[in-house]
């Protein structure tokens, strides 16, 4: 979908698609994790003078064996998708598109609460975007970061505080 008027433009202000704000949020608590895990690792090397980008957190924790080869490809496309949503205010990802990252996370990461595995049966029902619960896509965020944050306390993180 293409915006073809202003009042268009201005209903993506006073009424976003949800899932301009659950990719956002996702991908920040994604990030701030990707960091974390960096300074834990490594706390000599003074990350935050870095200012790293995304992709490079993620290939930086995938080198240091932070992450496997199959959550690093999870977590690049979330970046993708991303950035899709940055450069093109009426994005919408497909169904499919959708299903895709949800198959490929169930065998790269946990589902702990099965949000992925509820995700996948929603995606498997669904017609359009707008037949998807509105936790749906926060779900998945939730599950990859209760890993992200397993790997932070296996190098000696805390449970509770960062």
């Amino acid at each position: 979908m293409k915006v073809k008027s202003t009042f268009e433009l201005f209903d993506y202000t006073f009424f976003p698609h949800p899932f301009v704000s659950q990719i956002i949020s996702g991908h920040l608590t994604i990030e701030f994790l990707l960091n974390k895990l960096l300074v834990i690792s490594d706390p000599t090397t003074n990350w935050k003078k870095k200012k790293l980008r995304h992709a490079q957190l993620i290939e930086l924790n995938h080198q240091k064996k932070h992450l496997t080869d199959a959550q690093a490809k999870i977590l690049f496309k979330i970046n993708q998708m991303r950035n899709k949503f940055a450069h093109d205010i009426a994005y919408t990802p497909s169904i499919s598109e959708l299903k895709t990252l949800f198959e490929d996370s169930s065998e790269a990461f946990s589902d702990i609460t099965d949000g992925i595995y509820d995700g996948l049966n929603e995606l498997r029902e669904a017609k359009k975007i707008s037949d998807l619960s509105e936790f749906f896509f926060p779900e998945l965020f939730v599950q990859i970061s209760y890993d992200l944050h397993e790997i932070y306390q296996e190098y000696g993180g805390s449970l509770d505080t960062f």
